[in-house]
């Protein structure tokens, strides 16, 4: 396997998105076992093309031995205190992957810039993925809906093109988390 290494821990690597990263990304979207959403079903091109060049940094959470465990993003990068969203494959969940993938996305960014704060975002109705941040130092700050906005404004063409109906679904009130970026977490991958 040879890609680009943005950090790595020895153990895992995060790897950025690249343009013919595609299908490895629709790969992993299903084997996380998600509901279909508007834009992965009916705006494919327009959500890759976001996934590229909008305001999020993706990258590959990738062992060691090459196996694509999920991916993390660096939202609103540019941000003083820029959000981190993460995925993980159903198989790889529960492994202490998420937060070796934190931990080395938080060193590098912080190696970069002096970044005090970053933003966690996590479904109200993920308990384990609220339990693994609050270990890790994670502040629960408030819950809010979720908005959709930036999914109409992305399928607005693909929906006219197509000529499709689009349905959101239900939406999951998410819990906002506040991770400093100089805990002790972020120097001791070795406790899972």
């Amino acid at each position: 396997m040879n890609r680009a290494i943005y950090a790595t821990d020895g153990i895992y690597f995060l790897s950025p998105f690249e343009e013919e990263d595609r299908n490895i990304y629709m790969d992993l979207q299903k084997k996380m076992e998600k509901k279909l959403t508007a834009y992965e079903k009916y705006c494919e091109d327009s959500w890759w093309y976001y996934k590229l060049h909008g305001e999020t940094k993706s990258y590959f959470i990738i062992s060691m031995e090459g196996v694509y465990c999920g991916y993390i993003e660096l939202i609103k990068y540019a941000e003083d205190t820029p959000e981190i969203g993460i995925e993980l494959t159903r198989e790889k969940r529960n492994q202490g992957i998420a937060k070796h993938a934190v931990n080395m996305l938080i060193k590098r960014v912080c190696q970069e810039r002096n970044i005090p704060y970053f933003i966690i975002h996590i479904a109200e109705n993920n308990a384990h993925s609220r339990h693994v941040f609050e270990k890790m130092g994670a502040v629960f700050v408030e819950s809010e809906q979720t908005n959709y906005e930036k999914y109409i404004k992305i399928c607005k063409t693909e929906k006219e093109r197509k000529n499709v109906e689009i349905f959101f679904g239900d939406e999951i009130p998410i819990c906002r988390y506040l991770l400093r970026a100089d805990q002790k977490h972020i120097v001791d991958n070795s406790e899972k």
